[in-house]
């Protein structure tokens, strides 16, 4: 899709009244790279862009588009550079995130929006929170990693996350075989795959993954998040583990915390450390869930955003 049919689609998104389907969409920067993005809930609903886990992708959202709709949400799921259908940026920072981010909110004439961040998505919701205060209404960190070099210690987390990361810091040139591995092992057994990925999830999270509402849609997601290569998540991973160029305690606004108690890809010790080191924070821990707590509760993430 090009520049111009991107933007048509963009400006039909902001007509007042309705709904939006849920297509996939391009809009191209000021350097010529391409971002995809969805868009779903009311068309003159609060704007919300949502930042996916890793892996994961604009797809990465509660399959009822109605919830959206029906607590007055616009929902703008983006795909970082190099996952899914979002090209590459050579050498990106975490912080360069809120400039791409701000490009495509000015191009949906969007001057003020919310911004909710789930997992390995959490960083670039800071990032935005750090660079774009003065345009957010609502910030929400659900479940979402914290500065790996600044925590001492990563316990509670399940052991394959525990290697992936460590490799990214250590040996990050063992990352592209292995998850290309993974990649091909996806597209020729997506259940299969899958299966193997979430092997070893406490039941909570189970029991969210395996209910047949979901689970298309971690599948689908899944693979296109390893769609391009294993480029841009090898580059999320490496990003984690390194100094992210700004401190949390910079962000000035308020910002919400869900933090599941059961949680075994971000612990609890990485929930506290949001909790210690935000100015303004806002928690909600949800003592019956894990790391899924979006998918299983996206009404109350949607609704804390749009209040």
């Amino acid at each position: 899709m090009g520049e111009s049919v991107g933007a048509a689609i963009a400006g039909a998104a902001c007509a007042a009244g309705g709904g939006l389907a849920g297509e996939t969409e391009f809009v191209t920067l000021a350097d010529g790279r391409r971002l995809a993005f969805r868009q779903h809930g009311r068309r003159d609903g609060v704007p919300v862009f949502v930042m996916h886990g890793l892996p994961g992708s604009r797809l990465q959202h509660n399959p009822d588009l109605e919830i959206a709709a029906s607590v007055g949400a616009r929902v703008i799921s983006v795909d970082r550079p190099g996952i899914g259908r979002s090209d590459a940026h050579a050498e990106r920072r975490i912080l360069d995130w809120a400039d791409d981010l701000a490009q495509l909110a000015d191009r949906l004439a969007l001057p003020r929006f919310a911004l909710g961040g789930w997992s390995g998505g959490g960083p670039y919701a800071a990032a935005c929170a750090v660079k774009l205060r003065p345009r957010l209404t609502r910030v929400l960190v659900a479940n979402g990693m914290a500065p790996l070099n600044e925590l001492p210690r990563w316990s509670g987390m399940r052991r394959g996350n525990r290697l992936l990361l460590n490799l990214a810091r250590v040996a990050p040139w063992l990352l592209p075989p292995m998850i290309a591995m993974l990649g091909r092992r996806a597209r020729r057994n997506p259940a299969g795959h899958f299966d193997a990925f979430v092997r070893g999830l406490p039941a909570c999270d189970r029991a969210v993954i395996d209910d047949p509402r979901y689970r298309p849609m971690f599948e689908r997601d899944l693979q296109e998040s390893l769609a391009p290569g294993a480029g841009g998540i090898m580059t999320e991973l490496r990003l984690l583990v390194r100094p992210w160029g700004f401190d949390v305690g910079e962000i000035e606004c308020e910002v919400g915390l869900m933090v599941g108690a059961y949680d075994t890809i971000t612990p609890e010790v990485v929930g506290r450390f949001w909790l210690e080191h935000l100015r303004r924070p806002d928690p909600m821990w949800l003592r019956d869930d894990g790391h899924f707590v979006v998918v299983r509760h996206w009404r109350e993430f949607l609704t804390y955003l749009v209040r």
